[in-house]
């Protein structure tokens, strides 16, 4: 070790103070060792590892005292998390508490809850600078609770006493106690059972009642009136529609309900006229009705003339007319098989031209014809098949003259017995197409039940239709010399697999054709025989 001299200490050759008589105080004492301390330690070759190794103890020291100083702060937070959710979970409690219970105990059972839940909350074991802050947190709580609950008693007491005020208000107005009602709602005013706004909205009701009330009755007496005679009642709106007054309808005066009550006394009248047209005929057919004067007395006005008219012409039996009546038969079975009534408009317009058609015939021949008619108006149109919207259109060009053309009167019918035999040809091209297309699908199930085919069949028809009324047109005109002659022959009728298969059949010696031949085959062959009687419903010539 190094010789430390005794001349480098300071001091050490010095006189002592106590020495020299000099006070000695206990801090000098003290300074001195500590700065000789100081001084010997700085000497020694170990003082750097020594200061390192103080001043870690003494950060050792500052950190265990910062983290014990944290943790409590941590945990005060976390006691104060929870005191909160024990405080929610409280009043979440006591919502649902009150949903079962009659107003007057929600304030008992607020109590109750708020002292379970200070009982959990003090077992958390909150320290004291905690306890302070949430002590002021619960004051305030506890009694702002308090207040919220008492609050949404009353007001549950109130909404309670309101509810049966209301609903004794409502028996009493359905019971058109108009007047009790007002009386006792006025008294529960005076009272102040109830809150002026919930009392304005029961009056404001009542007096919507007793509107909707009257608005009722009168349309309960506007359709009376016209249940008891829709023709009169329709004619009536047609007046009040033109401006005039009805003193019938006088207490209609409402746009909506001229309208309204007008749509529904059409449709009544409409209903009315073709059940009483139907009615008046069955009477003609019975006997009943003989002549034209007994039906214009029994129909009176309620129906238009133009339906009279119908009605009169099955009375009348024309013997020099029956042969050309009688060629009206299979155009009139077609068009009552082809009736659809949802393609007919409400008043039955296109009913009532087909039956006044089928009064045409002779007595003797109209019965079956009309049964088919009255049929297919009374029966349910099921659901839509390719065949059926094919004849339906057959029956548009029908009517559109596209199987021939005729001019009509002011009735409708057919102008003379001219007209009438071109209404009468054109009929039966219309008949023999559809019973041909009928026959056909018939006869191929599959093919019917395919939309193509059956247009391809369909227009098979049509196109011999055009082929042949171009021969008539050919055949007759004027021709120049130096024009081709005329066609000799009339076009052949479009003729099916099946209808060929049906005549080879019926030919002797049988045909070699088979059952698989092909198309071309059949054609083929159906040239080659000699068809000496008609295939089986084949179109008019």
């Amino acid at each position: 070790m190094p010789t430390i001299r005794l001349a480098d200490i300071p001091n050490a050759l010095g006189t002592p103070a106590f020495a020299t008589g000099e006070g000695i105080s206990t801090a000098s004492i003290i300074r001195g060792s500590q700065s000789m301390l100081d001084q010997t330690l700085e000497s020694a070759p170990y003082t750097a590892q020594a200061r390192a190794a103080a001043k870690l103890g003494k950060a050792a020291s500052e950190l265990a005292s910062g983290f014990a100083d944290s943790f409590s702060k941590a945990k005060d937070t976390a006691d104060l998390a929870r005191a909160d959710t024990i405080m929610r979970s409280a009043w979440e409690k006591q919502q649902n508490d009150q949903l079962e219970l009659a107003p007057e105990e929600w304030g008992k059972t607020w109590s109750r809850n708020l002292g379970e839940s200070k009982k959990q909350i003090d077992s958390l074991g909150l320290s004291e600078s905690a306890s302070r802050q949430f002590f002021t947190s619960w004051q305030k709580w506890s009694q702002t609770s308090k207040i919220q609950i008492d609050g949404q008693a009353l007001k549950k007491q109130i909404d309670i006493m309101e509810s049966d005020i209301a609903l004794n208000f409502n028996k009493r107005l359905a019971q058109d106690d108009i007047e009790g009602a007002m009386v006792m709602l006025d008294e529960a005013k005076k009272k102040r059972a109830i809150r002026p706004e919930v009392a304005n909205a029961l009056e404001s009701q009542a007096q919507d009642n007793i509107f909707r009330k009257a608005k009722a009755d009168m349309a309960a007496g506007v359709m009376l009136k016209i249940q008891n005679d829709p023709v009169g009642a329709a004619r009536e709106f047609e007046k009040i529609r033109r401006g005039e007054k009805s003193e019938t309808f006088a207490e209609v005066t409402e746009t909506a309900d001229i309208v309204r009550f007008n749509d529904v006394a059409v449709a009544e009248k409409n209903r009315f006229q073709r059940q009483f047209d139907e009615d008046a005929l069955d009477r003609i057919l019975t006997g009943q009705l003989r002549s034209e004067q007994e039906v214009r007395n029994f129909v009176g006005d309620k129906l238009p003339e133009q339906r009279v008219l119908g009605l009169l012409g099955a009375l009348q039996e024309v013997p020099a007319e029956r042969e050309r009546r009688l060629a009206m038969r299979p155009m009139l079975y077609a068009m009552a098989d082809a009736y659809d009534p949802a393609n007919d408009d409400e008043q039955g317009t296109e009913y009532f031209r087909i039956r006044d058609s089928i009064m045409q015939l002779p007595s003797d021949q109209r019965e079956e014809p009309l049964a088919m008619l009255r049929k297919a108006k009374n029966q349910d149109p099921g659901e839509s098949t390719p065949l059926k919207v094919a004849v339906g259109q057959m029956k548009e060009m029908f009517e559109a003259g596209k199987f021939g053309s005729w001019e009509v009167g002011a009735d409708k019918k057919p102008l003379n017995d001219g007209e009438w035999a071109k209404y009468t040809e054109a009929g039966k091209r219309f008949a023999g197409y559809k019973s041909s297309l009928e026959n056909w699908a018939r006869s191929n199930p599959k093919e019917a039940a395919d939309q193509n085919a059956v247009y391809e069949q369909f227009n098979r028809l049509i196109t011999y239709e055009r082929q042949l009324q171009k021969f008539q047109q050919e055949s007759t005109r004027f021709r120049w010399p130096w024009e081709s002659s005329a066609p000799a022959a009339p076009p052949p009728p479009p003729i099916t697999p099946a209808d060929v298969r049906q005549k080879l059949d019926a030919i002797k010696p049988k045909s070699s054709l088979g059952p698989d031949a092909t198309r071309q085959q059949i054609e083929d062959e159906a040239q080659r025989i000699d068809f000496e009687t008609p295939l089986p419903d084949l179109m008019p010539s």
